[in-house]
């Protein structure tokens, strides 16, 4: 696809130029250039470059225009000088024709990168893009009057064909862009002939409720997408650019911002950011500094990224340094990333001695002849076998109708019951437990390539003298989402069965139904060809080991943790065989865990059936498919967190307890594990009627407590662990990780109720209450009454 594309690039500039040698180059999604043979080896690289051009070129636009028309000065033209510089932080906004898209410019003059996980066609990569915030609104966005007499715009629009559509120039639809001329000519406010579009007189029929309604629900939508794209409190300047930047009424204040105005050849700030692009060279790399300084590293890795940019095409005399960035790596002891990113004026007297080809990308247009225009008949050129993709849903069954498959007793796992524990066990892990993608794409991984092999059975189907296993991932979440896991939780647990001289055991159970843990012991089953219990030894995710419900039954002196083994997953390994205290074993293993990389597998010694029966909770591996069907069912997300809460027992058992915005998150690493407070500003909803204010969720790994802070200053306990407290994502219902914590998301909060066997003696408040996580001087404060999920193996297998 992408020699396909990049050669009718080539093949339009020999039309174009009549055949004169130019070199062609294409923007990246960092705000630089690439060759076209570059761009044809990681096409990826120019993914969402469109964005970056808006941002940069508006930019530039607000710096060197000699005019901007200023929101603040209501409209008026006001001079500027060329050498003005842009604001510190500068939201830019573009408006399309259909979807309106914002974005951070740094100081640097390039876009604030994304320090997430980017979704590219449904794929989770790790992939730098740009922090793009998008919408569904543009100038072509259609606006309708709905039943209730509220106003809708978008999110379908008329696209390219606003000119002929749009009742301003003659067409039946009426369109975001009919509104702004509407709205400028019954206010009479706009002077001159700023908004002379079209034919107004054609849209006098449209009333003025509508025009209030529409303009008010788009400074509604562009207010949501500003303050998702800031990164801190208070207001912000903004630039709104693109060929629909008229739909925003620049004379209204904004909320969050400081200054919005538009500017001057706004309307393609794409192309101009295109236009001034420079060659870019990277060096990111992993320096070591036991017997060197910082400052030694990063000046050769500024060396490097010096002459990746000249080897890329950059004239030498111009390259600068843009960028360096120094992150130290927690988990491995006299490391650190550094970061450069240098930057140069094309040298164009050697680029276009290149000529046209700049890669000599082989034209097979006589493979093309015959095909129909603009349709895929063929593989590109790349000289390989030919292979056939199929994209499907995880779910081929709508969640409605779906039945799990119960043969014998036995949950035969499929990837639709994979998709559905995956969500649940995020929400379960309270924040914690690591993200269950990986998990999840190991072991759909493993269903495809042999199905039926990964089983669940019932608690009730053990035998007394069973041997059941338990392990998982030990660490700190924030290196699980940096660092790619391999098969650490079965080398562990191979690792202590020979400890321990056992063959194999009869069965596997979770550590943690939260977060991956929740589905590790699936896959470790499966390569032992045994099942997995029905149930976990937490309801949840805890940061320590000693958190465990095993534990709460043994005593202070740890004998039902010991022994135990962890494995790096490269060849080392380490097995606890006693222990004088519970807590000394965790201890004692994360130190080993920090000296792996903050990570590693874990086998826990071995229990018996008649335990696992007693002790565990059980019957999770359900809770999390029924979260997860939840989830999957509901098409109204705003209402999910409701059908959650049906799922766990609810009302009596769980609650929405806050719903608002993230304002602010502190992250340390330490000891393993990763500490800090989320911040949320918005509404309690655990009274009758909502009540204004703040709340802190302090973590530990997981979510330990939520407090608010009331109108008379003092912070008051709404719930605190061993409760579930799951922070959702407002805008797709699923959960979010510690790691995913940033400003700007819109949030709801659910606690749920725990188990009884945290809950019901002192011992188990100990090790699993709010003094366990921090907070010796809080008290335990539940949310509801515990119920006990309903196995899916007892409601969907054969009645007896």
């Amino acid at each position: 696809m992408a020699e396909r594309t990049i050669r009718g690039f080539q093949q339009a500039i020999k039309v174009l130029f009549n055949d004169s040698r130019c070199a062609l180059y294409l923007t990246q999604n960092d705000g630089s250039i690439l060759g076209a043979n570059e761009a044809v080896k990681l096409p990826i690289r120019t993914f969402n470059s469109g964005p970056t051009n808006s941002i940069r070129g508006g930019a530039f636009l607000w710096k060197a225009a000699g005019t901007l028309i200023d929101a603040q000065c209501n409209g008026s033209v006001i001079g500027i000088e060329s050498s003005q510089e842009t604001p510190e932080a500068l939201v830019v906004v573009d408006v399309g024709g259909t979807t309106t898209d914002a974005g951070l410019l740094l100081p640097n003059g390039f876009p604030r990168m994304s320090s997430v996980t980017s979704d590219i066609a449904g794929v989770r990569t790790n992939f730098g893009l740009p922090a793009v915030q998008s919408i569904g609104i543009g100038g072509g966005s259609i606006i309708r009057r709905l039943e209730n007499g509220n106003v809708r715009v978008g999110p379908d629009s008329v696209g390219f064909r606003l000119p002929e559509k749009a009742r301003i120039f003659g067409g039946d639809v009426l369109t975001a862009t009919d509104i702004a001329v509407a709205s400028a000519q019954q206010r009479s406010a706009w002077k001159g002939n700023a908004l002379q579009i079209g034919d107004p007189s054609l849209i006098t029929g449209v009333t003025s409720e509508v025009v209030q309604g529409a303009t008010s629900r788009i400074k509604e939508l562009i207010e949501d997408l500003i303050d998702g794209t800031k990164i801190h409190r208070g207001d912000i300047d903004v630039l709104i650019v693109g060929g629909g930047a008229i739909i925003v009424d620049t004379q209204e204040s904004l909320k969050g911002v400081r200054n919005c105005r538009t500017v001057v050849g706004g309307e393609v700030a794409n192309a101009v950011g295109a236009a001034i692009s420079k060659v870019g060279g990277i060096a990111d790399m992993v320096m070591d500094i036991t017997n060197s300084s910082i400052s030694k590293a990063t000046a050769e890795v500024k060396r490097i990224a010096i002459e990746n940019a000249a080897h890329d095409g950059a004239s030498k005399a111009t390259i600068e340094v843009a960028e360096v960035r120094v992150l130290p790596v927690q988990y491995v002891q006299a490391k650190s990333r550094i970061l450069v990113k240098a930057i140069g004026e094309l040298d164009e007297a050697a680029a276009a001695s290149e000529g046209i080809s700049n890669g000599n990308i082989e034209d097979d247009s006589e493979a093309d002849e015959g095909a129909d225009e603009g349709a895929i008949t063929s593989e590109p050129s790349m000289k390989a076998e030919s292979r056939h993709f199929t994209v499907t849903s995880p779910n081929s069954v709508p969640p409605h109708l779906y039945k799990p498959c119960i043969k014998n007793h036995e949950w035969i796992i499929s990837t639709t019951d994979l998709d559905f524990m995956s969500i649940g066990c995020k929400i379960l892990g309270c924040g914690g437990g690591g993200d269950p993608y990986v998990e999840y794409l190991k072991t759909k991984t493993l269903l495809t390539t042999k199905p039926g092999t990964v089983r669940v059975i019932d608690a009730s189907r053990l035998k007394d003298s069973a041997i059941v296993g338990w392990c998982g991932n030990m660490g700190s979440p924030e290196v699980s989402q940096e660092r790619m896991e391999g098969n650490e939780p079965f080398l562990a647990q191979k690792a202590l069965m020979k400890y321990m001289n056992l063959p194999n055991v009869d069965a596997m159970i979770a550590l943690e139904i939260g977060g991956a843990n929740g589905l590790v012991n699936l896959g470790v089953a499966a390569d032992l060809g045994i099942p997995v219990v029905d149930a976990d030894y937490m309801g949840r995710a805890y940061p320590t080991y000693w958190q465990t419900t095993a534990n709460v039954y043994g005593s202070s002196k740890g004998e039902n943790l010991v022994p135990a083994a962890i494995a790096s997953g490269d060849g080392s390994f380490m097995i606890m065989s006693a222990s004088k205290t519970d807590k000394l074993c965790d201890r004692a293993l994360r130190a080993a865990c920090v000296e792996m990389g903050s990570r590693a597998g874990k086998a826990a010694k071995p229990q018996s059936g008649h335990a696992v029966r007693t002790q565990s909770i059980l019957n999770t591996i359900s809770l999390a498919w029924r979260i997860g069907r939840a989830v999957r069912m509901e098409k109204n997300i705003a209402d999910i967190a409701d059908r959650i809460i049906e799922q766990v027992g609810g009302p009596q058992s769980s609650r929405k307890i806050f719903e608002g915005k993230v304002v602010g998150v502190e992250r340390t690493l330490k000891t393993g594990h990763t500490y800090g407070v989320l911040e949320i500003e918005g509404r309690e909803t655990t009274r009758g009627a909502a009540v204004k204010t703040t709340c802190r969720i302090p973590f530990k790994n997981e979510n330990a407590l939520a407090e608010v802070n009331p109108v008379d200053g003092k912070w008051k306990t709404l719930v605190t662990v061993p409760d579930l407290i799951a922070v959702l994502d407002v805008e797709t219902g699923q959960g979010l990780t510690v790691p995913e914590y940033r400003y700007g998301l819109k949030v709801i909060v659910i606690a749920i109720a725990a188990s009884p066997h945290w809950t019901g003696s002192a011992r188990g408040l100990d090790l699993g209450g709010p003094g366990s996580m921090g907070f010796p001087d809080v008290e335990y404060c539940s949310v509801g009454t515990y119920s006990k999920p309903r196995s899916v193996i007892e409601e969907f297998g054969p009645k007896v």
